[in-house]
């Protein structure tokens, strides 16, 4: 404690004690804490009758208390969406394969694309202007010109 870097110390320390909490609460919950298949709601009187032995009818009357609580269980829908949404935008950076929902847009938007280049192809005032750009000339990048492919697109 008579370190310089106590405070970091104590910070970590408690950020990992901490977490361990918030793990083995959830882990605990999710044991307990179980919706009716068939209805989606919780029977709050099946799970009173299911309490632990290790733990007191007070103290297992308390968890109930607060997990049937309206800010506690909005707070956990919240929690559930913000992770579904975390560990989507995780897939879509780090993932070997995007997801189906995104694979089918991404394949959306290139049959758009290309439906979009095929007018231009037909049209014959942008023909040799098409033709410049998929050559490299346009841009004068060798063909990654995405700036000029977006103002060849806004001109038309």
């Amino acid at each position: 404690m008579d370190s310089s870097r106590w405070t970091e110390i104590y910070e970590g320390i408690n950020q990992h004690l901490q977490k361990a909490y918030n793990t083995n609460k959830a882990s605990f919950k999710a044991k307990h804490w179980k919706a009716d298949p068939t209805t989606g709601t919780y029977d709050v009187e099946a799970i009173r009758r299911a309490r632990p032995e290790e733990i007191t009818a007070a103290e297992w009357d308390k968890y109930i208390q607060f997990w049937n609580d309206p800010k506690n269980l909005a707070r956990a829908v919240q929690n559930r969406l913000n992770r579904q949404k975390s560990e989507e935008m995780k897939s879509l950076r780090y993932g070997p394969s995007m997801s189906a929902p995104v694979d089918k847009s991404l394949k959306s938007m290139h049959r758009k694309v290309d439906f979009m280049m095929s007018l231009f192809r037909s049209d014959n005032k942008y023909v040799d202007m098409f033709k410049e750009f998929e050559s490299g000339g346009a841009s004068g990048s060798g063909g990654c010109g995405d700036d000029e492919e977006s103002g060849l697109l806004m001109k038309g």
